[in-house]
């Protein structure tokens, strides 16, 4: 039987001294000016975004929310509608992630409820939430995701009139 270790050994160095270069790497100039460069100019910031685009998101407390703006709407999860499978594929995705994520914090809510013998308040979901770096993402710029103390349910909160705007803005319909 052979002993592997001085062919490994000869790989790991041949593979060292061969560098780190890729090969689709330009070669540099041969006559490149020895003097120094000037900075860079600061890249002007663009403007992303689009109707579509999700932002991460926050949770709010359902019934202050609601007791600020009336006009909200509470959705059980995003329903969507298209007509291209390009953009069902896109708006599925999304969707799915905030389901996913909502029931990941209700199972977090469900256990809470089991050990101390009542559902957590918004501050404790709200402390969960950055103590644990969760990132809630998967919804659009008019939406949030809305906790509910009494029951314990989470819920997506949507501002039509924002949406309403920006869809206006966009230059789309204002309904799907």
């Amino acid at each position: 039987m052979f002993d592997l270790r001085p062919l490994f050994v000869a790989l790991l160095l041949a593979g060292s001294l061969a560098g780190c270069k890729q090969a689709n790497d330009p070669e540099p100039p041969p006559n490149a000016p020895a003097g120094p460069e000037e900075p860079a100019q600061a890249a002007a910031p663009t403007q992303t975004g689009g109707l579509l685009e999700r932002l991460t998101t926050t949770m709010v407390d359902k019934q202050q929310a609601l007791a600020d703006n009336p006009d909200l709407v509470v959705l059980e999860k995003n329903v969507f509608s298209v007509t291209d499978p390009i953009t069902y594929a896109g708006k599925a995705y999304f969707s799915t992630v905030s389901q996913v994520q909502m029931a990941a914090i209700k199972q977090w809510v469900d256990g809470h409820e089991i050990l101390n013998d009542r559902l957590p308040t918004f501050e404790e979901v709200d402390q969960m939430l950055k103590q644990q770096g969760i990132r809630l993402q998967g919804l659009y710029r008019w939406q949030k995701y809305g906790y509910d103390a009494t029951d314990g349910s989470i819920s997506i909160l949507e501002d039509a009139e924002y949406k309403r705007s920006e869809r206006e803005k966009a230059g789309l319909p204002p309904e799907e």
